[in-house]
C-alpha cells in the first residue's frame, strides 16, 4: 500500500467544504501563502469514488450556528486573523 499527503484548499466560508478520496483522513488543517488548507492522507488502495466532507470555517467572536459539529482545528493566519475548522452535520 502506497499512502500520500495531498493538499486540499478551503474557502473561508461558514458553509464551505473540501471534496477527497473516500476513506482518507484529515491530518492537518493550517495556512500557506494567505490561504486556507487541509492537508489529508491518502492512499492507493482507497475506493476511486469521492467524498463532499461539508466543513464550517468561523472566526473568532462569530456565531456558530446549528449544524456545525465536531471540532478540527483553529489556525492563526499570518494577517493576524483567526479560523475555527468545525464539521458540519454530514461530515466526518
Amino acid at each position: 500500500m502506497v499512502s500520500c499527503v495531498l493538499k486540499y484548499k478551503i474557502n473561508l466560508s461558514e458553509e464551505t467544504g473540501i471534496t477527497i478520496p473516500k476513506g482518507s483522513e484529515i491530518l492537518h488543517i493550517g495556512e500557506q501563502n494567505d490561504a486556507l488548507f487541509a492537508w489529508v492522507l491518502v492512499s492507493d488502495r482507497m475506493a476511486k469514488a469521492d467524498l463532499f466532507v461539508p466543513l464550517a470555517v468561523h472566526g473568532t467572536g462569530h456565531q456558530i450556528g446549528e449544524g456545525t459539529r465536531d471540532y478540527i482545528q483553529t489556525v492563526r493566519m499570518k494577517n493576524g486573523l483567526v479560523w475555527h475548522v468545525f464539521y458540519r452535520d454530514g461530515g466526518k
